[in-house]
């Protein structure tokens, strides 16, 4: 069977598209991969701070712990967070940084 002009131009459009179609899956792999570096990435990257939050998790349970069952350790952060002073002591500030400052400056201008 002899091809005339009609077969070779239907076997050329089928051959082309056949083409066009390989073109198109091989930017769409390419895409895909690019995207599976990005998503492997995020997942490295959202993994590390999953294990920094569960440190500084287990290092907030441990102060709660302590805080909880230590009764010189609870008197010790009264004393930096609040400015706790047993009834015969005074508290000095020196230092504009001290969180306490405007506390004892206005009981002092009163």
């Amino acid at each position: 069977m002899k091809f005339n002009s009609i077969h070779k131009s239907i076997y050329l459009l089928f051959g082309g598209l056949v083409f066009f179609v390989g073109i198109v899956f091989a930017f769409m792999l390419m895409k895909t991969q690019r995207e599976s570096k990005i998503f492997k990435q995020n997942e490295k990257n959202l993994e590390e701070a999953v294990k920094r939050a569960q440190n500084e998790l287990c290092i907030q349970e441990d102060y709660l712990k302590r805080f909880n069952k230590d009764p010189d350790f609870l008197e010790w952060v009264a004393r930096q967070r609040i400015g706790y002073a047993k009834s015969d002591e005074i508290i000095f500030c020196f230092g504009e940084d001290d969180a306490n400052l405007d506390f004892y400056s206005a009981k002092k201008n009163k």
